[in-house]
């Protein structure tokens, strides 16, 4: 198992996309990130296993996980840990991490922008899906989801292509909204 933190400081975009230095394949790869900012791609197609941002840094902004594409391809990718006080989700951020299964809290209700294909082809639960304090949904952003059904707080003015062209595309199993 290897374990990485990272404490204060940037990490610059593209820095530790697609390095496979942390280990071989079979290797539990665990991050904890306190302080700094994570850039575009900079864990893009690693060997990361859990990811836990509730310790802040900036990756988040504290509230905000801007950074496109920022674990986006992590296949190995399995459980992220969010802040709590997150407000944006930023384009790609999480894309094809096809085994992210677990993600705490499952989106928090103080959570209210995804950008574009935030979590496209992402395994998430078989489960309805709850965004009360969503105001904007990026298109694609939960494209090919097994989600069940959507429920929405008052807050939402934007879901970028509808709710089943846009940002819900391909939800088969999507039955309620």
């Amino acid at each position: 198992e290897v374990n990485i933190t990272i404490k204060g400081g940037d990490v610059k975009g593209g820095v530790y996309g697609g390095s496979h230095s942390w280990g071989t394949i079979n290797d539990n790869v665990t991050m904890n990130i306190s302080g700094g900012l994570i850039e575009q791609g900079a864990f893009a197609a690693t060997l990361l296993t859990s990811v836990d941002l509730e310790k802040g840094g900036n990756v988040i902004g504290s509230t905000t996980l801007t950074s496109a594409g920022a674990f986006e391809n992590c296949d190995k990718l399995t459980k992220i840990i969010l802040p709590s006080e997150l407000v944006t989700i930023g384009n790609r951020t999480f894309s094809n991490c096809s085994n992210l299964v677990s993600i705490t809290p499952m989106f928090p209700d103080t959570l209210e922008n995804f950008g574009g294909d935030a979590f496209k082809n992402v395994k998430l639960p078989e489960q309805p899906l709850y965004l009360k304090g969503v105001k904007n949904i990026g298109g694609s952003a939960f494209a090919n989801q097994p989600i069940t059904a959507l429920y929405f707080g008052s807050c939402l003015t934007n879901i970028a292509g509808g709710w089943d062209k846009g940002a819900f595309f391909n939800c088969t199993k999507l039955a309620k909204v």
